[in-house]
């Protein structure tokens, strides 16, 4: 159940233009073989990016997949990210360094990861807060159009005016 709700929001986003690349991270998923190692995941996303080409990049993160993701977040990567429940928030030191926009969501019966991570990306001056009603730590998944609205007018925020 989870990868049809998934799917129709890929698909929802490339109805709108987006180029939508969903890969399956190692060690999770249906990736064979080992996990990469926590300080090596931010390195491998950028490699991936580079071979697949991609340079304008929009990320979606959910939970642990953050921990790719965070990290560059400093970084003139990403065009903007949105940050579903993500974990290993307390990590960022510097909040102020963190310029990339960001969308932080979370459902409303989450009652841990969510609001925590909320919490400690409050701090970062381009980040964006928004608590998805009727929806668990996955978001995403359990009210998946209340979670596809929210990330398109924060897509259109970002592509007309570039900034928050």
């Amino acid at each position: 159940m989870q990868r049809r709700y998934s799917i129709l929001s890929l698909s929802t986003f490339a109805a709108l233009g987006y180029h939508c690349i969903a890969p399956d991270l190692p060690g999770s998923g249906q990736t064979r073989g080992p996990a990469v190692g926590v300080h090596d995941k931010p390195q491998f996303l950028l490699s991936f990016l580079d071979a697949i080409g991609v340079k304008h990049v929009i990320v979606v993160t959910a939970s642990m997949a953050a921990q790719y993701v965070l990290p560059l977040l400093a970084r003139d990567i990403f065009v903007c990210a949105v940050g579903i429940a993500p974990s290993n928030t307390h990590e960022i030191a510097q909040p102020a360094l963190y310029r990339t926009p960001i969308l932080v969501l979370w459902g409303d019966h989450d009652t841990s990861l969510g609001p925590t991570a909320a919490a400690n990306l409050r701090a970062l001056p381009n980040a964006r807060l928004h608590k998805i009603p009727n929806a668990g730590h996955a978001c995403h998944l359990s009210n998946a159009q209340a979670f596809e609205e929210v990330c398109v007018n924060f897509f259109d925020l970002i592509r007309n005016y570039h900034a928050l």
